[in-house]
């Protein structure tokens, strides 16, 4: 219900058009048989707080059986805060979400909750006494001459850095494949990078490898502290909160 990929006839077959993440969801409910026209007709969106690299959380609303019904999916931390958990529940979501960042793996968390009255807009308001159903896991692998490209990079004087919205145990484990060898001391948060000033950025950030759960607006200013350095910047990313990044940069890729 919170997805916005759909499946289209085309001369060599089924195509299923939308993000790859909505893609992978969409396809694993065909795998186990769920018919998602039906679903989306049995449930008719109300409303839609759409996902974005900030909040890093979707809000749909749906009519539900006489009620309705709110579905939330996004990043775990975000997820949970909004559930309602015994602390033996918690201790044990948040023990498997560890489990499986630590193997580079992507987490969605799901969650939903039933209403008796309909929301005219969706806000953060809304973001409480949510039943967590699960966690959809999701492997994004690196291409097989990655690793060999970051070291053609290094070799030639180039550094590379990985900034990400993801986790920072799924990113560490990325770099690891990548032939990056990370300690958790190079490793910093969006939220600890709030904490410093421009001028502590630019002086700490030759010993950052990995910068995770960053948002846009932390995009910049890494690009930025680099340039600061006296550095030429090449900055790499396939979204459209990564423009303003891309142009900051010496050389937006």
């Amino acid at each position: 219900l919170c997805n916005d990929a759909r499946q289209a006839e085309s001369k060599t077959g089924s195509v299923l058009h939308g993000s790859a993440t909505e893609r992978a969801l969409f396809s694993f409910a065909l795998e186990v048989g769920i018919d998602a026209e039906q679903v989306r007709t049995t449930f008719p969106l109300l409303a839609d707080r759409p996902f974005n690299s900030e909040s890093k959380y979707r809000l749909t609303e749906f009519v539900s059986d006489g009620a309705f019904r709110l579905v939330m999916i996004g990043a775990p931390r975000n997820v949970f805060s909004a559930c309602q958990f015994t602390k033996k529940d918690l201790a044990f979501v948040k023990f498997q979400e560890a489990t499986l960042t630590n193997q580079g793996l992507r987490l969605i968390a799901v969650a939903q909750k039933i209403v008796r009255s309909k929301r005219e807009e969706l806000s953060e308001k809304d973001l409480f006494g949510f039943r967590f159903l699960g966690l959809a896991v999701l492997q994004d692998p690196l291409r097989p001459d990655v690793a060999d490209q970051i070291l053609s990079a290094r070799n030639a004087g180039i550094r590379t850095v990985i900034v990400t919205g993801d986790h920072p145990h799924t990113a560490q484990t990325i770099a690891k494949e990548a032939g990056m060898h990370v300690s958790s001391e190079q490793v910093i948060l969006g939220s600890e990078l709030d904490n410093w000033s421009d001028d502590e950025l630019a002086r700490r950030i030759s010993r950052v490898r990995i910068f995770a759960r960053v948002e846009p607006r932390h995009k910049i200013r890494i690009v930025r502290a680099w340039q600061e350095r006296g550095e030429v910047v090449a900055m790499t990313g396939d979204g459209v909160n990564d423009a303003p990044a891309l142009k900051a940069a010496d050389i937006g890729i």
